[in-house]
């Protein structure tokens, strides 16, 4: 069975944590994960506003985010967006993007963004992260909570505990893919 392809938001891209769940599940093979150097740049100056003093920081981040996931990058997509419409024009370029990197799903926290009937004829849907991952996970939990227990040990500013990694990731909106997480939380501990 061939892995989805999911175009990743600028807003996914942007929290850290959102961002490293969705990387650590492409790279143990979840899914194949996609975006642009646009989408970059959106998470990128969101996060250099909000620390301007950390600027080199988030361009190297930037720059291990791409590193992260074989060809992640779409590019030369451009010439799609003059011929797609949304309900905020600023969003073309995403759906531009998943329809030239052929994506099965946009994944945003923008849902309405992206209407169902504008990215039906493409064979697109656009789902929130906690919709996209859960399913995906729902009968691979035992490798899921692997993947994700290394990324929970990296974390040691402040270190977290499974319980608080997972009680992190609700916060973030991922609560049915905490509920099948928390199942198998053994594997999240150390």
């Amino acid at each position: 069975m061939s892995r989805p392809v999911a175009l990743l938001d600028a807003c996914v891209l942007y929290p850290q944590m959102l961002r490293d769940v969705m990387i650590t599940l492409a790279r143990a093979g979840f899914y194949r994960a996609k975006w642009t150097d646009r989408i970059n740049d959106e998470w990128v100056r969101q996060l250099v506003r909000r620390n301007p003093d950390r600027e080199r920081l988030v361009l190297r981040t930037k720059e291990l985010v791409n590193l992260s996931v074989a060809d992640c990058l779409i590019d030369n997509f451009e010439h799609v967006i003059e011929i797609v419409s949304l309900p905020d024009p600023d969003d073309r370029h995403v759906l531009a993007a998943a329809i030239h990197g052929k994506a099965d799903y946009i994944v945003t926290l923008n849902l309405t963004d992206f209407p169902s009937n504008v990215l039906e004829p493409y064979g697109i849907v656009a789902q929130s992260p906690d919709d996209f991952l859960a399913p995906l996970i729902e009968d691979s939990v035992p490798q899921a909570c692997e993947s994700l227990r290394t990324l929970r040990k990296r974390y040691q500013s402040p270190a977290m505990t499974a319980e608080e990694f997972l009680a992190s990731l609700s916060r973030k909106g991922l609560n049915r893919t905490v509920g099948l997480l928390g199942k198998r939380i053994d594997l999240i501990e150390d």
